[in-house]
């Protein structure tokens, strides 16, 4: 009989790092040696064994685990004799996401990965149902994309044979029904039905069950989620279980029939009667109610929002960290489900294209999620401004959309790097070198300056901007998702208010009716910004006269809560005595010439000397009711105060969507007119910035602020315009004049220890500093209370192969306690290469950190240099380790 060949089977091939790797040698009796291989050929065991009765059990610790592929060999006599896989599983740290993720989307073959990293990516994109094994063979962290898209995204699957048809032949049953609704108004995958979650649970669980061992970074549920198509506007979805679904929401949010007759204009005799109504039947509505539509519309936004969760919660079903991700969000709007409020709490990790603030918007209303951006890298200067500008306004990582076409290869085939790849790599590794951890633990500073986010509002703006299209012979259904982003002036006034502020050297946060309604602080919020506010609730309303009351000042550029929250238009605007305003109709069309300053008084009296303001006013039917008047525009009042209480309400009765191209032109004297106005009202606020250009802020640059303990950093960077060619009007605007580089003196406050984060530099003990800032890029400066004078570092244990060596250090100042610093550490080995393994940025609370260092049992003898870098001042320290056999 042929000899018993020998065997490893162990217990459990795949296991946590707490636990022991066991199972059973089968091999005739002699001495062995078990070998443990990592991918990077480390041996994080190697243990003698005897053999005496052909089976013996072993047990061994994983504590000197770094990877997650491993190779148990038997060997005898020098020879491996038997093998078997395992794996362990990644610490469960990853998924704290508080350090900067470089995502490529595209999957690349074995061979690429070092290069991957040398470019500075440091993650991957697993597409679900695909093969990603060479991706944990290579010790990439990942996140799984798509899980769920079928019907999260059903009129958006690239993935299926003429996906682009098919809300087409939506459009098209609407149109043979127009304008009756619920004919050819049903969702194809409607999410109010239980059949839909059941398949989706099917998918889900699968998806996670085959992924979650390797702690995946995220999964995203779905990309380039929609009702419709991203926000191409549809009534869906009227479906038989969608308008029970919308009966029920109705009644929760109404009480009783009859409150929701009265405010519809309906009849309905019972529940089971109540019908949405289309977009075609609100827009001539001669009275302007516009609620059938406007509720329904917002009960898809619940319904999409809802449909996140559930994605989130089944998730979570099978792998309890589990992150959920959105991709590929859109700007709000009035159709797609695109409530920021809604979606932002729906998913833990969020990939959104910036368009119409929506990232400001999240950053505000749900501060700390994971934001990502997708690069769609150029080779320019372009990718390196975006990158530096995203991580300023609260990103943690990108996702490169490398999707294996020529001129978006990350690497080509030949291996050689792309002109991007080139171009980015030197930020992306500097960015996980510690600095994007470092502002990620540090909490950012707003100034007291809010906005008000409302998604009726917004609902009502697409309702005027209907209706003035469909005059020019514009039919809605024609617009597609990019229609709003390029023609809606409701996008174009916030746009333009948050860069006016923003060239101002000031941030704002926006807030949407929870907060307003639970309640301003004045002392927080000193003043609150209304862009077009149309749609207001009772509640708003009422809390909005309580924070003027208690001392805030309100300003509203035009059409204040000239309809209800339910976008019913309002026989007067909820906030017209809180403005000391009057309105003969509700006509609103930007008209006449310049608006000339009158009375420069009140909140206007920094307007002294400025002859008009290069703003035309927005309602021709305003007069006022008791307010002080400081402005003109061809016989209609504008610049309007009402001092209430101990604060004050400013009616502007102004349109402003133009801002965001006249700044363009950094000498545009109707741009400085613009912001002299602005300027007024701020200062009349008692809010000035506390880190401020000497000379005023330069127009295009931008001031983020944030604090850490009694640190504070300052990051500054340019704010162009993100999509320049969709400005509209002057087609020749461009970039240019904001990009330029800038130098200028920074006010940072009292005198202080100042440096130069990105360049590891010592400025000194300075109350202003100068400031260089590049065409593209951004500085970051780091004020303390002290200097750092230097690292201590130790090590505890010995140093031999096969240990875990601890190491402790501090941070050294020049007086008092250190706050939180991140250290940055890596390790060059005695045959002089730097193992990525060993590279990690620790935390270090009040100054001290520690870390273990696992030497593999193959480990090389001799002389380890461990460098530390303090990330926020540049000081270093190296220190040897020696490991002897």
């Amino acid at each position: 009989m042929a000899k018993e060949k020998p065997r490893i089977v162990l217990d459990e091939s795949a296991i946590e790092r707490n636990e022991p790797l066991m199972g059973l040698v089968s091999a005739p009796p002699g001495e062995y040696e078990l070998v443990a291989v990592d991918t990077y050929g480390r041996h994080v065991v190697d243990e003698k064994i005897r053999v005496a009765d052909r089976a013996l059990p072993f047990s061994f610790g994983m504590e000197l685990a770094a990877a997650v592929s491993h190779r148990l060999r038997l060997v005898r006599k020098g020879r491996k004799v038997a093998e078997t896989a395992f794996k362990v599983a990644p610490p469960r740290s990853e998924r704290n996401w508080d350090d900067y993720h470089v995502c490529v989307w595209a999957r690349y073959p074995q061979g690429f990965y070092e290069l991957l990293r040398e470019a500075g990516v440091n993650a991957s994109m697993a597409y679900r149902m695909n093969d990603f094994s060479t991706i944990v063979e290579n010790e990439f962290p990942f996140y799984v994309e798509q899980v769920a898209p079928t019907w999260l995204a059903y009129y958006h699957r690239s993935g299926i044979p003429n996906w682009t048809v098919l809300l087409q032949q939506q459009k098209d049953a609407y149109r043979k029904h127009r304008p009756r609704p619920g004919k050819g108004l049903h969702r194809t995958v409607c999410l109010s039905k239980r059949v839909t979650y059941d398949e989706m649970e099917r998918r889900i669980a699968k998806e996670v069950l085959d992924h979650r061992f390797y702690r995946p970074l995220y999964y995203t549920a779905a990309d380039e989620a929609g009702i419709t198509d991203l926000t191409t506007p549809l009534d869906l979805c009227c479906s038989p279980e969608c308008l029970g679904r919308f009966r029920e929401w109705l009644k929760a949010s109404y009480r009783s029939l009859n409150a929701l007759n009265r405010e519809w204009g309906t009849s309905f005799a019972t529940w089971g009667k109540v019908m949405p109504r289309t977009a075609d039947q609100v827009l001539n509505d001669a009275g302007g109610n516009y609620s059938p539509w406007a509720d329904h519309r917002d009960f898809m936004d619940h319904v999409l929002g809802e449909a996140f969760e559930r994605a989130r919660s089944m998730m979570r079903k099978y792998d309890a960290e589990a992150l959920s991700g959105l991709e590929g969000g859109q700007m709000p709007a009035a159709y797609g489900g695109y409530n920021w409020l809604l979606l932002g709490a729906a998913a833990d990790v969020l990939e959104i294209y910036n368009i119409g603030h929506n990232c400001e918007i999240v950053r505000s209303l749900h501060p700390g999620k994971v934001m990502l951006k997708a690069v769609f890298a150029t080779g320019t200067d372009w990718d390196v401004h975006r990158v530096w500008y995203e991580f300023l306004h609260g990103d943690i990582g990108v996702i490169l959309w490398d999707n294996g076409e020529e001129r978006a290869r990350w690497i080509h085939p030949d291996r050689k790097y792309s002109r991007h790849a080139v171009k980015l790599a030197p930020h992306f590794r500097e960015l996980h070198s510690g600095t994007a951890r470092l502002l990620r633990g540090a909490k950012r500073v707003d100034d007291p300056i809010g906005i008000h986010f409302s998604q009726p509002s917004i609902r009502a703006a697409w309702i005027r901007e209907t209706q003035e299209q469909e005059r020019q012979g514009i039919d809605w259904l024609n617009q597609g998702s990019a229609w709003g982003r390029q023609h809606s002036e409701f996008l174009r006034v916030r746009e333009s208010l948050g860069a006016l502020v923003e060239d101002l050297g000031l941030q704002y946060r926006y807030h949407a009716y929870p907060d307003i309604e639970e309640g301003l602080s004045p002392a927080e919020v000193r003043i609150m910004f209304l862009p077009e506010s149309a749609a207001i609730s009772d509640r708003e309303a009422r809390a909005f006269e309580r924070y003027v009351k208690a001392g805030g000042i309100l300003v509203s550029d035009a059409l204040a809560g000239v309809c209800d929250g339910h976008v019913k238009r309002r026989g007067k605007g909820a906030l017209d005595k809180l403005f000391g305003i009057k309105r003969a109709d509700g006509a609103f069309f930007p008209f006449g010439e310049s608006i000339e300053v009158l009375k420069a008084q009140g909140p206007f009296a920094g307007l002294k000397g400025l002859a008009e303001v290069s703003l035309k006013a927005a309602e021709p039917g305003i007069t006022a009711n008791g307010a002080s008047v400081c402005g003109d525009c061809s016989g209609v009042p504008a610049l309007m105060y009402n001092k209430v209480g101990r604060g004050m309400a400013v009616y502007l009765n102004v349109h402003n969507p133009d801002y965001r191209r006249l700044r363009l032109d950094t000498r545009s004297a109707a741009a400085a007119g613009i912001r002299a106005l602005y300027a007024t009202l701020i200062r009349a606020a008692r809010v000035s910035p506390a880190a401020f250009f000497r000379g005023g802020n330069p127009v295009g640059v931008e001031i983020h602020r944030y604090m850490d303990g009694r640190i504070a950093y300052i990051g500054i960077g340019h704010n162009p315009h993100l999509r320049v060619s969709e400005l509209g009007g002057d087609e020749a605007a461009d970039n240019g004049m904001i990009m330029r580089p800038h130098s200028g003196t920074l006010a940072v406050g009292r005198k202080q220890h100042v440096y130069d984060v990105r360049r590891g530099r010592y400025i000194g003990l300075r109350e202003s500093v100068p400031v260089k800032l590049p065409g593209a890029g951004a500085v970051i400066l780091a004020v303390m209370p002290y200097r750092v004078t230097g690292i201590e570092a130790a090590f505890r244990g010995e140093g031999r192969p096969g240990s875990v060596v601890a190491l402790s250090g501090r941070i050294k100042v020049s007086k008092g306690v250190p706050g939180r610093h991140v250290v940055h550490m890596s390790i060059r080995q005695p045959d002089g290469r730097t193992p990525h393994y060993f590279e990690r940025n620790l935390e270090a609370p009040n100054g001290r950190f520690s870390c273990s260092i696992p030497l593999g049992h193959n480990a090389p003898a001799g002389r380890y240099s461990v460098t530390l870098a303090d990330t926020a001042t540049g000081v270093k320290r190296t220190v040897a380790l020696t490991v002897r056999r």
